[in-house]
């Protein structure tokens, strides 16, 4: 890695809270404290949940430094970059009568499993996504039976039941291979999904963040 001139990671002291959804873990965590120990030993992390209803507030308060949330969280006032280039894929159980290629309107009236680092739902049901607004261009709406609080379960869930699961691919190479799940395109736009790094304006230039974020930036080209 190159290190910037103006900051010498080994002397560097403090902590570092990143906000993520759980299975960011798997792709960004294990590299960037092996960094980290090998690098900075006297920088420590603290790592939470995301709360993506509130990063900004949560970035502008400094309640935490950088968060990693999916496409479709609104930023206003933030910085942002995508980490990598993703795509949707959907998950039904191995008994699921869906088969490809599926229409718009049998994906629209599945019941639908989400978890809810990726998509928010109000109280009556309807979700916020990138999915959601796709369907609601074309005049429908999915039925989101269930929301979880991560997407560690999702495919155990998906398995047991008739609900269908539509996720980022990579994060679905984390959570297989599970006996009883089939992964399915969907039929929506060939579109690109990325998470993103955020960080408030108040930290753009600290020496410690700047080197942090180059190395998150290294490690998400690599994964």
């Amino acid at each position: 890695m190159t290190l910037p001139s103006i900051f010498e990671p080994s002397a560097a002291r403090g902590t570092v809270k990143i906000s993520t959804i759980d299975l960011y873990h798997t792709k960004l965590l294990p590299s960037l404290v092996q960094l980290l120990r090998r690098h900075a030993p006297g920088v420590d992390l603290q790592v939470r949940a995301n709360d993506c209803s509130h990063i900004h507030e949560q970035l502008a308060a400094g309640e935490i430094d950088i968060a990693f949330a999916p496409l479709g969280t609104k930023t206003p006032g933030l910085l942002a970059e995508p980490l990598w280039n993703d795509r949707l894929v959907t998950l039904v159980g191995t008994n699921n009568p869906l088969v490809e290629p599926l229409t718009l309107e049998a994906y629209a009236g599945a019941a639908h499993l989400v978890d809810a680092g990726h998509v928010q739902v109000s109280a009556d049901g309807i979700g916020t996504s990138l999915v959601d607004a796709i369907l609601s261009a074309r005049g429908l709406r999915r039925r989101i039976a269930l929301v979880l609080p991560n997407a560690a379960g999702i495919p155990f869930v998906v398995a047991a039941t008739d609900l269908v699961a539509t996720l980022p691919s990579r994060i679905v190479k984390g959570l297989l291979p599970m006996a009883g799940v089939r992964v399915l395109t969907p039929p929506l736009p060939d579109i690109e999904v990325s998470p993103r790094m955020f960080w408030h304006h108040r930290t753009d230039g600290d020496p410690l963040q700047v080197w942090l974020r180059a190395a998150i930036r290294q490690i998400a080209a690599g994964t």
